[in-house]
């Protein structure tokens, strides 16, 4: 098992990614990480499936959001790996990092039509159950009409997918956990990056509108807890 150090780190938004990346790319080769953009990600993703496959085995950390899908292009010694963040808090998180940066896609729209939080899952499908859409491949609708088999497929696919989850109250233990895993050294007491800042504590009112709006994401990450949270 120790023998496979090369790593997939699936970056769900908002949930910590971009600091472990930091954190592990000191082990490798420049030239043996692959990115995807955080902007366009779809345009990273078509690049490397367009790669040969000896170059896309050549990859021993490959990172980024949406990183899932690849998972099949890339090397089969690959660990695959990913953290996940309470559903509000990490709408929440995304919210206030579209808000203040210019470089985001929504950006603008918050700010010229002053978007407050608690209508943010009106203007993104990433605030309204993601978590649920992205990891059954569900449309959203079909997601919310039927959500015991929406949560039991992203749940389904999560097992059959990924070695190592963690969360990010966890972020210590996934760390070693990974250590142990890999063979490699994740660093410690780092700066973090891409860290929002948020009114807290968040108004009641708002958290239960965002909590009832993604009423699939609080659900999957409940079971999330219980199957996976005895590992850290």
């Amino acid at each position: 098992m120790a023998e496979q150090k090369k790593i997939i780190f699936d970056h769900l938004p908002k949930c910590g990614g971009t600091s472990l990346f930091h954190y592990v790319q000191g082990n490798f080769e420049k030239d043996r990480i692959f990115r995807l953009d955080g902007i366009e990600p779809y345009d990273s993703i078509l690049k490397f499936r367009n790669m040969s496959r000896p170059r896309r085995h050549y990859y021993d950390f490959i990172s980024g959001h949406y990183a899932r899908m690849i998972f099949r292009h890339a090397s089969p010694n690959c660990w695959r790996v990913t953290i996940f963040r309470e559903p509000v808090y990490r709408i929440v998180s995304h919210y206030y990092y579209a808000l203040r940066n210019r470089s985001h896609y929504l950006h603008e729209r918050l700010n010229c039509l002053n978007i407050p939080l608690a209508k943010y899952h009106r203007y993104t499908s990433e605030a309204r159950n993601w978590y649920t859409t992205y990891l059954s491949g569900l449309e959203l609708s079909a997601a919310e009409q039927n959500p015991d088999t929406a949560i039991n497929l992203a749940l389904a696919n999560v097992h059959a997918e990924y070695h190592l989850v963690g969360f990010m109250d966890g972020y210590e233990q996934f760390c070693r956990q990974l250590e142990t895993m890999t063979e490699i050294e994740v660093m410690r007491g780092g700066a973090k990056y891409n860290v929002g800042k948020y009114p807290q504590p968040l108004d009641r009112e708002v958290y239960d509108i965002i909590s009832e709006m993604n009423f699939l994401d609080v659900k999957l990450y409940e079971r999330l807890r219980e199957q996976y949270g005895k590992q850290l």
